[in-house]
């Protein structure tokens, strides 16, 4: 009895050890790539932006160039937290720019839903003028190896 008690503990330690925790691993989809897309701002002509993004687990991160009206390839840097909340894939972003003479600082940020081949959703912002809301609309353009 002695021996099968033992076993027994043994067996039940390996079970456990196998369910302990895990580092988390990356949803499905891959954005590592080049995006490019349109957003919008009531009463305001639409922007477009480009996107060069590298995924690392559940984080996605890279470069970007904004241009609305008078601002062409403003530079900026896109962080994102990506999440799977049932069959769908999230991407919670900030996206940081700075443009002009003297020097304006802004953001968009928001939680966009998120696929391998489109990125939507609505985002808020700020820069040092005003706050704003809007959506933005980005497609794969293509894979980066």
């Amino acid at each position: 009895m002695g021996i099968l008690n033992r076993l027994s503990s043994a067996v039940v330690l390996l079970v456990l050890g196998a369910c302990g925790s895990s580092a988390p691993t990356a949803p499905t989809p891959d954005f590592t790539g080049t995006w490019k897309g349109t957003f919008s701002l009531p009463s305001e002509n639409p922007g477009s932006f480009t996107l060069e993004l590298v995924q690392s687990g559940l984080s996605v991160t890279g470069s970007a160039r904004i241009t609305q009206n008078q601002f062409t390839d403003v530079p900026g840097t896109w962080t994102a937290t990506l999440a799977t909340p049932g069959s769908s894939t999230t991407m919670e972003f900030v996206l940081t720019y700075a443009f002009s003479d003297p020097t304006c600082f802004g953001q968009f940020k928001g939680t966009l839903n998120a696929s391998s081949a489109v990125i939507d959703g609505a985002f808020t912002g700020e820069n040092c003028v005003r706050t704003f809301g809007g959506t933005l609309h980005a497609e794969r353009t293509a894979t980066l190896q």
